[in-house]
């Protein structure tokens, strides 16, 4: 598609037209598809704004940045939010401070674990592990596995030691999904108590924990 097309597709009634003019986008540079793709930012289908910040994270302007934000504090949409967080990482560490005043504001799970997954591409190991520590103390055991999954990341740094205290300090949690990942992380240390703590998720009530246990020894 030309521009002239795109802008055509862009004013469809039909969705899917609008998307794939938003898709057709990606032939073009920022500073042409950016202020294009913010023109669709208000959509009324929630698929379509999704891929409007999905856009702006690869097409990055000041202003995409800038409407990043306005996204992650404004839609009702908690996907939409979650997908403006994981766009604004794509901009670097100037999305941080943002990521982890986004992370203490919304408690959707979505959006919080599409926070720990942004960070957890930025380079910024000390601020990823408070986070996944606040994200521990979650009731959300999809926030929690996410921040389970990013501890063996630590291993060799010198964030190790808390990191390894902090899976530990879940391995006796009542679910079991959370117990199974533990077990899955703990095969990254290299530590007596990680092997210990293996060895004990053999006897564990859940088959499936035990199957990862084992798994991990292997």
């Amino acid at each position: 598609m030309d521009l002239d097309q795109i802008k055509v597709s862009l004013q469809s009634e039909d969705p899917q037209d609008r998307m794939r003019g938003l898709t057709a986008l990606r032939h073009f540079d920022a500073e042409v598809a950016a202020p294009i793709l913010m023109t669709q930012v208000d959509d009324t289908e929630m698929i379509v704004r999704s891929f409007v910040v999905m856009g702006l994270g690869y097409k990055q302007t000041e202003a995409g940045f800038t409407k990043l934000l306005q996204v992650m504090e404004e839609d009702v949409e908690a996907n939409v939010r979650a997908e403006a967080a994981g766009a604004l990482g794509k901009y670097g560490s100037i999305s941080i401070p943002h990521l982890v005043k986004y992370f203490e504001q919304d408690q959707h799970w979505l959006a919080q674990i599409s926070t720990i997954l942004a960070l957890a591409d930025l380079q910024c190991p000390e601020i990823l592990l408070d986070i996944c520590q606040r994200a521990l103390q979650t009731p959300e055991s999809a926030i929690r596995t996410t921040a389970i999954d990013q501890l063996p990341t630590f291993v060799g740094t010198a964030y190790q030691e808390k990191a390894l205290l902090l899976l530990l300090s879940q391995a006796q949690d009542p679910d079991w999904s959370i117990r199974r990942n533990v077990a899955k992380s703990l095969r990254a240390f290299a530590d007596d108590r990680a092997r210990a703590q293996l060895i004990a998720f053999q006897r564990d009530a859940d088959h499936r924990v035990v199957a990862a246990s084992l798994e991990n020894l292997i």
